[in-house]
């Protein structure tokens, strides 16, 4: 199977590269082939007892990706970025939605990861009863921090981002139109995919060319004035 995809990429029309992702555009027959070649991996997936969402994500996935979300040429719009992080800038939500949650999860974390860490490197008793009580202090700070927020959420202007735990904040994507060749008409919708490491992005393209987006300036300026308390909650204190 490995050889035959090989065979097909080595005759694609055309080879991008857009932030390090591999993108082959191939004709027709040779796109329908590899969307085949899928369909028959997802149906077998389906038939030993993955769920159809399952299948049709790791169908193939060590092989390739196609980017045409159907069976049809698609009209590539660009190159371009999008958001791969969370901001949540409104106090009322956070406060009902994420705040206390964020902070159990946060905690909980923080003790299963310490645990992992004294399993494979502290065998001393008394080390581990260190290790242990200086996360469990930690926790017993930033409950104070919480139950703060919690009481006088006025003081305080609150943000929650993963945006300092993410390597990359933007993430390349291909932005591409369907293009209906019976009816010469391209699709309104523009679907944004994302490009994946390490396997070639296989587009059946309609038209060229293909303008590429300059990268998107970070947002971690908007963070100083911000300090992370636990997981992903921010705050600044009001003066």
């Amino acid at each position: 199977m490995k050889d035959r995809i090989i065979e097909i990429f080595k005759r694609a029309k055309k080879i991008e590269e857009f932030e390090g992702k591999e993108v082959i555009f191939l004709e027709e027959e040779d796109f329908k082939t590899l969307w085949g070649m899928r369909q028959k991996d997802i149906d077998g997936l389906i038939q030993e007892g993955n769920t159809p969402e399952y299948a049709k994500k790791a169908a193939m996935r060590d092989y390739f990706k196609l980017i045409n979300p159907v069976l049809k040429p698609v009209k590539v719009v660009s190159f371009n970025y999008k958001q791969a992080y969370s901001m949540v800038r409104t106090k009322e939500i956070i406060l009902e939605k994420y705040l206390e949650s964020d902070f159990y999860k946060w905690a909980n974390h923080l003790r299963k990861e310490t645990k992992k860490f004294i399993k494979d490197f502290v065998n001393d008793e008394k080390e581990v009863k260190k290790v242990m009580d200086e996360v469990e202090e930690k926790i017993k700070q930033k409950k104070k921090i919480l139950d703060e927020i919690l009481k006088n959420p006025d003081k305080y202007e609150l943000l929650r981002t993963d945006v300092e735990f993410k390597d990359t904040i933007y993430q390349p994507v291909l932005n591409v139109r369907v293009y209906n060749p019976d009816t010469k008409v391209l699709e309104p919708y523009v679907y944004n995919i994302y490009l994946r490491d390490k396997v070639p992005n296989v587009v059946w393209e309609w038209k060229e060319p293909i303008p590429k987006k300059r990268r998107p300036r970070p947002i971690l300026d908007g963070l100083k004035n911000y300090e992370n308390v636990f997981g992903k909650i921010y705050i600044k204190r009001n003066k």
